[in-house]
């Protein structure tokens, strides 16, 4: 019986679709035995990553084994099967015939998630995610001044993303920043003072900060009076 091996991809993680022409993801070798003039005689054929077929003629329980090799990066390989889905995820996969049948190597685009820091922060390292998997919430970003908002798909950060997306394409994500309220401590010399110290700007509430006041001569420090910005 004639076993054929071809190869099937997905884009979307969900369904697969025959390559019949073109480079295939990888180089699919076909080994086993078949009946020839001499009984039995052993055979090797290969599907080269150029489109070809790789069929192979075997004994109605002729066994064959199938490797991948020279995989391309773009591409993760998911398994073997004779149906619309894989049945196997082995590295190789052997098979009994015992009529004819197609056999198929299964294969997932892979797709590239890139982290933007958006001006602040760092931002975290690039993910490989395998068609239709969901990427990995990285740690939050941290800027001092500023309070991390989460990740967007676009630059100006409108629209969020959502961490339980399944992935089909190529995304760049943006930090989303708002910067924090700021304060400043400003030390005024009253009545009295000659000169004072301690203006600082911008402090951060709930810290302690030295101040210093140094009278005039003939006078005597009384008290601080705080007069808080509107």
């Amino acid at each position: 019986y004639k076993a054929t091996v071809k190869a099937k991809t997905s884009t979307d993680g969900s369904s697969y679709t025959d390559i019949s022409s073109g480079n295939w993801p990888a180089t699919i070798t076909i080994q086993g035995t078949y009946l020839s003039g001499d009984g039995k005689t052993a055979r090797s054929d290969v599907a080269t990553n150029k489109g070809a077929s790789g069929s192979y003629d075997a004994v109605a329980t002729g066994l064959i084994t199938m490797t991948y090799s020279s995989l391309n990066s773009e591409y993760a390989f998911v398994g073997w099967g004779t149906g619309n889905e894989p049945s196997s995820t082995s590295e190789s996969y052997e098979y009994n015939i015992g009529q004819a049948t197609t056999v198929y190597a299964f294969f997932k685009k892979k797709y590239t998630i890139t982290f933007e820091a958006n001006g602040h922060g760092t931002a975290p390292s690039s993910q490989t995610i395998i068609a239709g998997a969901k990427a990995t919430e990285p740690a939050e970003p941290t800027e001092a001044g500023y309070t991390f908002g989460g990740w967007y798909k676009d630059e100006d950060c409108t629209n969020a993303f959502d961490f339980n997306t399944a992935i089909t394409n190529n995304v760049t994500l943006y930090a989303k920043w708002t910067q924090n309220a700021t304060y400043s401590l400003t030390v005024v010399a009253g009545a009295g003072i000659a000169s004072v110290t301690g203006s600082k700007d911008p402090v951060t509430l709930g810290n302690t900060y030295p101040i210093k006041a140094t009278p005039k001569t003939g006078y005597t420090f009384s008290t601080w009076t705080a007069n808080p910005a509107a």
